[in-house]
């Protein structure tokens, strides 16, 4: 069984991060041996998760009960085994807190993912645009001070370059300059 639960995650997620984990993951679920007392709290846990595999939600070898600290810890590895969004939102109700490399991978792949759905990807810029154009000048003023107060000095001279070779290459072009030397007389 152990197998097939490795190459049922393996073949839907492709990039494993921790091939340590997932063996983890895989031990903690498929050989969970723990005494349960009466006293203690304990959650169902589906070893190939629900979203990715509902047609194996309701059998019996894809279920464990796990002590709440041991769920938390399931979750940790499967989230640290592949690095997406879906496994990390466990983790938020958990508290668990995880590394920002972990996080990144995960937007990251998040992004890739929406990108790649043309249609999910348009009408999430389009409510995004929409809802940026309801704030103030203020407000995209203070989130635009915290995203560069957030960068290292290298990033803000990478930056500056870019904007300045951007700039550069949009006044290059003799339309735009024309323009440009028409609005500012």
């Amino acid at each position: 069984m152990k197998d097939f639960i490795l190459n049922s995650l393996l073949s839907k997620h492709v990039i494993c991060d921790d091939y340590n984990s997932l063996d983890l993951y895989l031990d903690l679920c498929t050989n969970y041996n723990e005494v349960i007392s009466d006293d203690d709290y304990c959650e169902i846990h589906h070893i190939l998760p629900r979203v990715f595999f509902p047609e194996y939600t309701n059998e019996s070898w894809n279920k464990v009960v796990l002590k709440y600290e041991d769920h938390k810890k399931a979750h940790s590895l499967l989230f640290d085994s592949f690095n997406i969004r879906t496994y990390q939102k466990p983790l938020l109700f958990f508290r668990y807190k995880k590394s920002k490399k972990q996080i990144s991978n995960a937007a990251r792949r998040g992004w890739v993912n929406l990108r790649n759905d043309k249609s999910k990807y348009d009408l999430f810029v389009s409510k995004r645009s929409a809802h940026m154009k309801t704030l103030t000048s203020d407000e995209q003023h203070r989130r635009a001070m915290c995203r560069w107060d957030n960068l290292t000095e290298d990033e803000k001279i990478n930056l500056r370059n870019e904007i300045g070779i951007a700039s550069r290459l949009f006044l290059s072009n003799p339309i735009i300059r024309k323009k440009c030397q028409t609005v500012n007389k």
